[in-house]
């Protein structure tokens, strides 16, 4: 599995030299959240929403005492809000708990993390803008479908 993993990072920086995400953030933390409400959302439609969020609730303490409701006004223009509210407050909690503030550096870690999965803690948003789309991965253009691990390829 150690070899899979590694393969596909040099694939993925050989593809990608120099990636840019497409959502604004300060911090670890901000970059993290901005992640977990991107799902289902516009980059365009989270990057008018986090500043309004972070600005009220900068820190991974802050967010996790928040009240639900009062997250979920600021979350409205987002798709899945009430959802996204309860997964960034439980997350930021788990975050503010378990690593004293801090964000976790392991991708063991960061699953643990409520609303973080592979896909969110790996951070390989343009690879799965691009070619391993949620609804149709395109696994006949991608460069890593010999070495990936989705089991319903559609070669």
């Amino acid at each position: 599995m150690k070899f899979k993993q590694q393969q596909l990072i040099e694939r993925l920086k050989k593809h990608f030299p120099d990636p840019k995400i497409e959502l604004n953030y300060e911090n670890e933390f901000q970059l993290l959240t901005v992640i977990i409400l991107s799902a289902r959302a516009t980059d365009k439609k989270v990057n008018q929403v986090s500043p309004i969020l972070f600005k009220k609730y900068p820190t991974p303490q802050a967010l996790a005492n928040v009240d639900l409701k009062d997250l979920e006004e600021i979350l409205k223009p987002l798709g899945y809000y009430k959802r996204k509210a309860k997964l960034i407050k439980e997350c930021a909690k788990a975050i503010a708990e378990k690593f004293s503030g801090q964000i976790p550096k392991t991708l063991e870690e960061l699953i643990s993390l409520p609303g973080v999965g592979r896909k969110t803690a790996s951070v390989l948003v343009l690879f799965s803008r691009y070619t391993c789309t949620a609804n149709k991965p395109k696994c006949k253009e991608s460069y890593v479908s010999d070495i990936c691990p989705y089991e319903k390829k559609n070669l």
